[in-house]
């Protein structure tokens, strides 16, 4: 397993309070972030955001503590609501690639970057976005971003629907066309 920590957004706990994920997603969708590549590393086989793995490899990794075929609904759920993308070869069994939408990555430069999952075409050559809009320094040691009040408020009336791939894919291109190369919050 990783060492260290990963950024982790606090939207997740709005997905919660809406029922659009259940605590127990939310676990399975921490536990592929805690497990999944970080850092953009050139002499690394698995590129950033990816975790290779399985609901059964879950299952083995946690010490056989929740029932497989719960975990294989939860990636299931997660791949439906775009928080992440399953690349699986047709006819075969075991483990696959699991592109992680929205994850941060770092190059070895310190350069943060998103993951956009919906214009990712492979898993080997996952599409970033930088992450270049200012940090707001919380406490001593802590950083992170500052949602603005309006925003908080576009979030409380904001009703969560599943969306199709289409849809995310136009709202990706709408973003990149609106943010251009200035990027995306972290």
């Amino acid at each position: 397993m990783n060492r260290g920590w990963y950024p982790r957004p606090r939207g997740a706990a709005d997905h919660l309070a809406s029922g659009r994920i259940s605590l127990f997603d939310d676990g399975v969708h921490d536990f592929l972030c805690m497990n999944a590549q970080s850092r953009i590393d050139p002499s690394s086989n698995v590129p950033p955001g990816i975790w290779i793995g399985s609901a059964k490899k879950i299952w083995l990794l946690t010490a056989r503590q929740d029932n497989e075929r719960a975990i294989q609904r939860s990636i299931q759920k997660l791949e439906r609501i775009g928080w992440i993308r399953r690349y699986r070869t047709p006819g075969h069994r075991g483990d696959y690639a699991i592109l992680i939408s929205k994850f941060v990555v770092t190059d070895l430069s310190g350069t943060q970057y998103i993951i956009n999952a919906e214009l990712s075409e492979d898993w080997k050559h996952p599409k970033y976005l930088p992450c270049t809009l200012p940090r707001t320094e919380l406490s001593g040691k802590r950083q992170g971003t500052v949602t603005p009040p309006t925003r908080i408020k576009e979030l409380e009336n904001k009703t969560f629907l599943p969306r199709t791939r289409k849809q995310n894919i136009e709202e990706a291109k709408r973003k990149i066309l609106e943010y251009g190369v200035k990027g995306v919050a972290c």
